[in-house]
């Protein structure tokens, strides 16, 4: 009975748009969709709306804080050149890099034993040797004395080794390089060109880069400061070497991996 009336309705509505008693055409439009589709948005407000927080369980999703933390998943790869428990010998070349008078030339050599990837103990001995530069020439023919310039002879001494970072780089496309750096820091004692062995504290940082899992090249860079007083004055005063030195390392014995 309800379609009979709406087509009845229709049928008017047509009559009364071809007689121009309706209305503009888009007003007519939007009743016929009315009445044709009357029904169809009955039935949508009759529907109730889908509830998607029950769809997902939420409850559910929330236990995953009780989960346990990826503690076994390991981001970086074990290192190549392994530490723990080997020795290493070290021998280097090197110069002093803030000497105004003479140039210092270096041959060190160290004597490490790791107790593990992060720590070990070095024993470090540096034998130097001095030529004169220009400007000391030059004071010499002027008749200055330089002979009461403090000058370092050797170095002994015993650092903590620390190697908190290591990791691998390219080497122009061709190989993968493991490095890892280091931090020491101990004392000792430096013999000078004067009567007195100052005691020496020695801070310094270097790196290795793996040739093989027994062979590296290592490079440092090491800072010594002590108190001297020359042949001429009584008074101290504090003295700064900074040394550069490149070598090579040798790790024995062979390593045991995990």
């Amino acid at each position: 009975m309800k379609k009979l009336l709406q087509l009845v309705l229709l049928t008017f509505l047509l009559l009364a748009s071809s007689s121009g008693f309706a209305a503009e055409d888009d007003d007519f439009a939007i009743e016929v969709d009315k009445l044709l589709y009357s029904d169809d948005l009955e039935e949508q407000k009759e529907q109730k709306p889908r509830n998607r927080i029950e769809q997902f369980k939420i409850k559910e999703l929330s236990s995953l804080k009780f989960l346990a933390p990826f503690e076994d998943i390991a981001i970086i790869q074990k290192k190549y050149l392994s530490k723990t428990q080997r020795f290493e010998i070290s021998p280097g070349l090197g110069v002093i890099l803030n000497d105004a008078f003479f140039v210092n030339q270096i041959l060190s050599a160290k004597v490490a034993y790791h107790i593990n990837e992060t720590y070990g103990i070095e024993l470090n001995y540096a034998n130097l040797s001095q030529s004169s530069k220009s400007v000391t020439e030059d004071l010499d023919d002027l008749g200055v004395t330089t002979s009461s310039i403090v000058t370092p002879k050797s170095f002994l001494g015993l650092d903590l080794k620390w190697t908190p970072f290591y990791g691998k780089m390219s080497f122009l496309d061709a190989s993968i390089v493991p490095y890892e750096t280091y931090f020491t820091l101990g004392g000792g004692s430096t013999t000078t060109n004067q009567t007195e062995k100052p005691l020496t504290i020695h801070a310094g940082l270097g790196q290795h880069f793996a040739l093989s899992k027994a062979l590296a090249i290592r490079w440092d860079t090491s800072f010594y400061w002590y108190n001297a007083k020359t042949s001429t004055s009584s008074a101290e005063s504090l003295y700064t070497n900074i040394h550069f030195t490149i070598g090579a390392s040798y790790f024995f014995p062979e390593a045991k991996y995990r």
